[in-house]
């Protein structure tokens, strides 16, 4: 995930740029008190950027849709076949 979307979602979500630290960014939300910080890379892993937004309390949109996996998705639709 590209570091500018981590940083969009977090501003959208009420949290302002604190401080530039030496290897990260500090971001700062005044209504939950919560600080987060975000490393200096262009790209930045999942794995990480579902750390940052667990830390930040919100809930991303690609982990909401990777937890259902591909079968649950076809079977959720309902196949009827004319004869």
């Amino acid at each position: 995930m590209k570091r500018r979307e981590i940083i969009k979602m977090l501003e959208d979500n009420g949290f302002i740029l604190k401080r530039n630290g030496a290897n990260h960014d500090i971001y700062w939300n005044s209504l939950t008190k919560k600080t987060v910080p975000v490393g200096r890379h262009r790209e930045i892993d999942d794995d990480l950027a579902k750390e940052i937004f667990k830390e930040a309390g919100i809930k991303p949109w690609f982990v909401l849709h990777e937890r259902r996996p591909y079968h649950a998705i076809c079977l959720s639709y309902s196949f009827k076949t004319k004869i």
